[in-house]
């Protein structure tokens, strides 16, 4: 698996494919892009999107060159859970990647934006070590200032299939 962000269509889109199952070829993916308006103009972008969570290691590329199809990559017994980051502000979503550091990235450069590129700061993580998953917070010194921003990144599991007895 690499660490490329996956876009919120190209997650949604596993999302579908996990939940419907079944073989997954361009013309399926072209015709559900279509019938819900997820804004993918060129004719080509399901194929991408498809071919980018292969690389991924999410779907698998199944059949001859001339009638290509992916199915949901099986996951290895015993393999750990699977994590995306959410960054957010204020509790609102800014987006999922498949790595902490793209997350903290995103959440980083959209406070600079805020404060002013052309200021020194200093950022830094707020974590709780021994809560692994409850969510990090950046602060930032400008300054002798240290002050908390209100953005956030936090690791969500995603789930292969609906547990009715799961928490949440």
């Amino acid at each position: 698996m690499t660490t490329t962000t996956l876009t919120p269509r190209q997650t949604w889109l596993l999302g579908i494919v996990r939940e419907q199952g079944g073989r997954w070829s361009t013309g399926r993916a072209e015709k559900l892009y279509r019938s819900s308006r997820v804004g993918a103009r060129r004719r080509g972008t399901p194929r991408r999107d498809l071919k980018i969570l292969a690389r991924h290691g999410l779907l698998r590329e199944c059949g001859p060159q001339d009638g290509r199809y992916f199915v949901e990559a099986p996951k290895p017994e015993g393999e750990p859970p699977f994590f995306v980051y959410r960054a957010a502000y204020d509790g609102i979503p800014m987006g999922l990647y498949t790595t902490a550091a793209a997350a903290r990235a995103h959440c980083e450069d959209t406070c600079r934006d805020d404060l002013g590129r052309d200021r020194d700061l200093t950022f830094d993580w707020l974590a709780d070590e021994s809560e692994p998953l409850d969510p990090t917070e950046l602060v930032v010194t400008v300054g002798p200032v240290e002050t908390t921003t209100h953005y956030t990144v936090t690791a969500v599991e995603v789930a292969a299939e609906y547990d009715p007895e799961a928490e949440g």
